[in-house]
């Protein structure tokens, strides 16, 4: 069902490197999707629809797994955080609302950008693994616990796993918007 032709992660990944562009999520989304021939944009368009209505757990991996051979995770972190971020060399995980220390990022999908919010994308590199986030088919908030597999769906967001401690800037992480 979703099989596209073998791609490295690298390879796409290299493609974005002009994706540097102005803070806008709608801007960033439709500069890497420019930057694709007509049959990985035409399979990417699908994704999305499909992504939007939500992806079953069973089918969760293998759409991360396409998505990534497209266009890499991106991270969108507020600009008021940069100046730290940079100082600091890296980007550590953080408790969610559920508590589990993570970094989300989006795949398929249009970067998070809250209204009146001024933020910094990233686009992860091949090398940092991820993991679908499930949701409810219902999208209220539950704690993965308790979701079961027929209710869980992927909606986008991918979870960085938690072997990797820190995203350092440069290595994991490459900043596409100022």
């Amino acid at each position: 069902m979703y099989n596209l032709e073998k791609n490295t992660f690298k390879q796409n990944y290299n493609a974005y490197d002009n994706a540097y562009v102005k803070n806008s999520s709608e801007k960033i989304w439709e500069k890497f999707k420019k930057g694709l021939n007509n049959e990985k944009e035409k399979k990417l368009t699908e994704f999305e629809k499909e992504i939007k209505k939500g992806v079953p757990f069973e089918d969760a991996d293998d759409v991360v797994e396409e998505v990534r051979r497209i266009v890499p995770p991106i991270l969108s972190v507020p600009k008021k955080y940069f100046n730290k971020i940079k100082s600091k060399g890296f980007i550590e995980p953080k408790p969610d609302w559920t508590g589990y220390r993570s970094v989300a990022a989006v795949l398929g999908r249009s970067p998070y950008t809250p209204k009146n919010e001024e933020r910094i994308y990233f686009k992860l590199s091949p090398q940092v693994k991820v993991e679908p986030r499930f949701m409810p088919k219902n999208k209220i908030r539950k704690t993965t616990s308790e979701l079961n597999k027929d209710d869980a769906m992927f909606y986008g967001v991918v979870l960085v796993s938690d072997d990797q401690k820190r995203l350092r800037l440069g290595h994991d992480l490459k900043q596409i918007s100022n």
